[in-house]
């Protein structure tokens, strides 16, 4: 995904490593990424994987913080 944002994960990127329950992964952070959601607009971060064996995951970090969100059933509301 980050290829097709434009964004450059040696380049553009910070590196962290995590662990978890799956494993290590390193994920590369890029915290300038501009989003519109209806009328607001706002640069937020955005982690990368260097493969795509994990679908894109929402966050909280200067997202999920600052909305409400409600996810029900097949429906996801952002307010």
């Amino acid at each position: 995904m980050a290829r097709e944002l434009g964004v450059k994960l040696e380049k553009d990127c910070q590196r962290y490593k995590t662990v978890g329950i799956g494993g290590n992964e390193t994920v590369y952070l890029f915290r300038k990424q501009k989003v519109k959601l209806g009328n607001w607009e706002g640069i937020i971060p955005i982690g990368f994987l260097d493969h795509d064996i994990v679908p894109p995951l929402l966050g909280r970090q200067n997202f999920l913080e600052d909305f409400k969100v409600v996810f029900e059933d097949h429906k996801t509301i952002f307010g």
